[in-house]
């Protein structure tokens, strides 16, 4: 929930909620003040969407507002007729009332007494139980009453929440109305977004039993994500991040995980505030849109009623608000409304009628993407064995786009992280070779390749490998020489540019090329005195040289005299591949 200070001492919310989820999921609700008087325009726009498929009313009550009396002990009649009143009303055109009472004592500063949890839990849980009393003797009992709003965070839990001192008011609250009247139903403090943390907290602190409703807020400051959009907790990457609008299904899992199935009731809305930098909360305050536009806002609704479709646990989503609280059109918080300060429908209104009468236009839509990204495992291959290296290869799509491929082996041994630039949609990345495969014993080994798309979500494969010894394998591939056809030379300096393929479909080149300069030594006939026959031409290595076979290089030598020479390249290879020479490149220095 969104509260501006103009509106602090009414600190109401409406939102309408259905007595039992409609057939295509949860029921619709608005956002008004709570004590509104029946001519009021807000009553007949609310009633008028009572008869359009709205349920429920949810609305917020401060302490200092119900007061009477000295210390604020008792309450005050008069203002809870009005809100009886409007209880009475709502309900007598099909819809029904849920009650956020939250504030400290009324003797506290006004500026910050909102905002203050009760330095007396038990003076507190007393006013609850008399205001439930009273909105029953008024004829406007059982209606829906949650117990604080939002202490799972700062802003409304001054100090910042307090699980311990939030359960024992929970406690007591819940026993005070009860007692007052055993039709209302009690939810726990809606929490901020996805907060099972705080749920947790509280179930482990025993407030199991003591609630009957699990309100959750994901209208949080400055949201202009689609319902779609999440990311995931940075503590535990199988969760959903808090600050994300399908938060709540962390909250679900956390419930089931306590076996308290519990109905979930969500409150929902985008601002429609106007401005590149007027986001006005968080770490992004100053920095981001405060805002979406009325287009964003009404394909939000419409996206977020598609994903409530799918989880029949919520009960209903309370829109908030029904109208602008305010006519500054680039401030966040008074930009939520379906209508506009001076009663023009936005688009959203539209929408959440069309939702609110049971249509769900985006039906059969994937809420969120949560598919695993394609991963292709290229080297090595299953049961591939090796005597010195392999290669490392792979790629991966998703619609999302790749975030990251990793290369494990043995295990959670890292290989290589790759990021950034280097992965994309169909990308390959990897090392040719690997170098350090070298250095793992004789055996079998695995190598794992980890796919993550922008969203988190994860694909992996392992891949069974095994170092063999020398010999073990046939040497009966042939890599490729890739060279030109003539050697360079300036006066007697020459040089010659080499590279080496790997076979189709064989792993990368291993191994040294073998470089022998030679020179051709003319035949030299028989002479008398010195030769008794003649000695046929033959060719000689003059100069040699070796590099890795596995990198581009560029051979260069002095030759040291002058005739016909030629080069041979011959790579010194291991399996699978076998030692061969390339075809002899000739050349003559003059």
């Amino acid at each position: 929930m969104r509260l501006s200070s103009s509106l602090a001492l009414l600190a109401t919310s409406l939102t309408l909620l259905a007595a039992a989820p409609a057939a295509h999921g949860a029921s619709l609700g608005l956002v008004i003040p709570g004590d509104l008087q029946t001519n009021n325009p807000l009553i007949t726009r609310t009633t008028e969407l009572g008869r359009q498929g709205a349920k429920t009313a949810k609305f917020f009550v401060t302490w200092n507002v119900i007061a009477g009396g000295a210390g604020g002990s008792t309450v005050n009649d008069a203002k809870i007729v009005q809100y009886a009143d409007t209880v009475k009303h709502l309900r007598a055109n099909g819809i029904s009332s849920t009650i956020v009472f939250f504030g400290g004592e009324p003797e506290l500063p006004a500026a910050t007494r909102d905002r203050t949890p009760p330095t007396d839990n038990g003076r507190f849980a007393a006013v609850m139980g008399a205001f439930a009393a009273k909105m029953k003797e008024f004829g406007a009992g059982g209606t829906t009453m949650t117990v604080w709003n939002e202490a799972d965070e700062g802003v409304f839990w001054a100090g910042g929440a307090n699980p311990d001192k939030y359960v024992d008011l929970l406690k007591r609250s819940y026993e005070s109305i009860k007692r007052a009247d055993d039709t209302v139903r009690v939810g726990i403090t809606p929490l901020t977004a996805g907060n099972w943390r705080f749920l947790q907290a509280a179930y482990e602190r025993g407030a199991k039993g003591f609630f009957d409703a699990v309100p959750v807020d994901v209208d949080t400051a400055c949201n202009i994500a689609s319902p779609y959009s999440y990311y995931r907790d940075q503590q535990d990457g199988s969760k959903l991040g808090q600050i994300t609008f399908l938060g709540y299904r962390e909250v679900r899992k956390t419930q089931l995980a306590n076996g308290d199935p519990k109905p979930i009731l969500l409150e929902i809305g985008w601002s429609t505030a106007i401005g590149d930098t007027n986001c006005n909360q968080g770490l992004e305050a100053g920095k981001k849109p405060g805002g979406v536009t009325e287009a964003q806002q009404a394909q939000f609704l419409r996206e977020a009623v598609n994903c409530l479709s799918q989880d029949d646990y919520v009960e209903t989503a309370y829109w908030f608000e029904l109208q602008d609280r305010g006519t500054d059109r680039t401030h966040p918080d008074e930009n939520f409304g379906l209508i506009d300060p001076a009663g023009r429908n936005k688009p959203a209104h539209d929408a959440f009628v069309a939702a609110a009468g049971g249509a769900n236009v985006l039906a059969g839509q994937e809420c969120g993407d949560f598919r695993a990204p394609d991963l292709t495992v290229i080297s090595p291959v299953e049961g591939q064995q090796y005597t010195d290296r392999f290669d490392i290869r792979a790629k991966a799509s998703d619609a999302a786009g790749v975030g990251r491929i990793t290369f494990q082996y043995d295990g959670a041994n890292e290989i290589r992280n790759f990021t950034g630039g280097d992965v994309g949609n169909d990308k390959i990345v990897g090392l040719e070779p690997w170098f350090k495969s070298r250095e793992l014993a004789i055996g079998k080994h695995t190598v794992k390749v980890i796919a993550i798309d922008a969203f988190g979500n994860t694909a992996e494969k392992v891949i069974n490998v095994e170092k063999v010894p020398e010999g073990a394998i046939a040497a009966n591939l042939q890599a490729v020489f890739k060279i030109g056809r003539k050697v360079s030379c300036k006066r007697r300096v020459c040089s010659f540019r080499v590279s080496l393929g790997k076979a189709a479909n064989g792993p990368s080149v291993s191994g040294k090329v073998l470089a022998q300069w030679q020179w051709y030594s003319p035949p030299k006939p028989k002479k008398k005195g010195k030769r008794k026959k003649a000695i046929p031409g033959q060719w000689k290595t003059i100069h040699k040289a070796t590099k890795p076979a596995n990198k581009v290089f560029t051979l260069k030598q002095e030759v040291s005299r002058k005739g016909k020479w030629r080069l041979r390249l011959t790579h010194q290879a291991s399996a699978p591949y076998k030692t061969y020479s390339a075809k002899d490149i000739p050349f003559t220095i003059k």
